[in-house]
């Protein structure tokens, strides 16, 4: 039997986007909502950090320089080892209606976002490709919650999905080009408890099949 330990840190209001930093050995995630935060927790020695952010942060990807790169509301920031972070790009999010949600980098290091609609009624969330240069372009659009940003193992396809809408949606990608092009997006019935709607979120294997996690 396969034993699951629980980390022992403090309970986050609203953990996500566990991100594995290599070269230091830690896992960071961030607390996104009441009170705005990047963690870290160093499994060799049981070391626990918390970085407090100064608005909303919804997701991460660590960078060659060392910092962080943070998508938060009013943009892409890069975040150093004390917590400071310096604004890369400010896509246009239409002010309290749309928010980052959730990002991964591709091969190439571009970072891709989706996000959310505010009032998860109306869709206005988008797919957002930032680049190790900082340009910061529009891919896609129509989201109620975009989530769950993954890629193929060898790059032929990014996954996105909507969790409102219950939704994955498989875009065909080019790295080489940083292009995506839409290819299905399949609907996900489920129930909690019989009335609660399902929240598909995903992740790739190596073998290249998707795994969709769904819950309340």
């Amino acid at each position: 039997m396969v034993c699951i330990d629980i980390v022992p840190v403090p309970q986050d209001h609203h953990g996500e986007g566990p991100v594995w930093l290599e070269d230091e050995q830690s896992l960071a995630w961030v607390d996104v909502y009441e009170e705005p935060s990047i963690q870290r927790f160093f499994p060799t020695s049981g070391r626990y950090e918390s970085l407090a952010m100064p608005a909303v942060t919804s997701c991460l990807a660590p960078t060659r320089s060392g910092s962080l790169l943070a998508g938060m509301m009013g943009g892409f920031h890069l975040v150093d080892s004390n917590g400071r972070t310096t604004l890369v790009a400010d896509p246009s999010l239409p002010s309290g209606q749309e928010l980052l949600c959730d990002g991964k980098c591709d091969p190439a290091g571009r970072f891709w976002c989706a996000s959310l609609s505010r009032d998860l009624r109306t869709p206005v969330g988008r797919l957002w490709r930032l680049a190790p240069d900082g340009a910061c372009a529009e891919m896609d659009s129509g989201y109620l919650t975009g989530n769950g940003v993954a890629f193929s193992p060898d790059s032929p396809r990014l996954y996105v999905a909507d969790s409102r809408a219950e939704t994955v949606c498989v875009y065909d990608f080019d790295v080489e080009m940083g292009r995506s092009t839409t290819s299905a997006c399949s609907f996900l019935p489920t129930t909690c408890s019989g009335a609660q709607m399902g929240r598909p979120s995903t992740k790739t294997a190596t073998i290249g099949a998707r795994w969709s996690k769904v819950g309340p």
